[in-house]
């Protein structure tokens, strides 16, 4: 047998095989509700990413927030915890503090809990969520009481 012939058989095999299974009840794959869901949610989470790229966050922001509860039950934990960081970090930009700290913090209890905390995803939530404790505080760097020179 030629090495043509070869590739040939195997392709007419891969194509016999991939009807089979699609045509087979045995082995379909029923469209469930929740798939349903977490599609949309994946089109949404998709739609605020482009939306970031646009610059257009105010659509953004609503798409993030529409997708969340979608993707809560999908597979892709990832982007159900990446759309609470994103909403975070609008938040944040809007001064909303407190509430950017609650999406971070939702963020990072989903992560921990069905992701690796060495992610980089639980990286990305941490430093947002520090950040944002740091706003929260009002922390100023300037140091007011008199050095050890001016005391003197």
């Amino acid at each position: 047998m030629k090495k043509n012939d070869i590739y040939f058989t195997n392709f007419i095999f891969v194509i016999i095989f991939n009807l089979f299974i699609l045509v087979s009840p045995t082995y379909a794959i029923p469209l469930q509700a929740t798939d349903l869901k977490s599609n949309e949610g994946l089109m949404l989470f998709n739609k605020a990413k482009e939306a970031i790229d646009k610059k257009d966050y105010d659509t953004s922001y609503n798409l993030y927030l529409k997708a969340i509860p979608l993707l809560e039950d999908s597979n892709d934990i990832a982007k159900y915890c990446e759309a609470y960081i994103e909403v975070g970090v609008m938040l944040h930009w809007k001064n909303e503090i407190d509430k950017a700290i609650r999406y971070y913090l939702k963020a990072k209890k989903a992560i921990e809990k069905n992701l690796s905390q060495d992610s980089y995803l639980y990286g990305i939530c941490l430093l947002n969520l520090s950040s944002s404790i740091y706003d929260k505080r009002d922390i100023c760097l300037l140091y007011t009481s008199p050095s050890p020179r001016d005391r003197g």
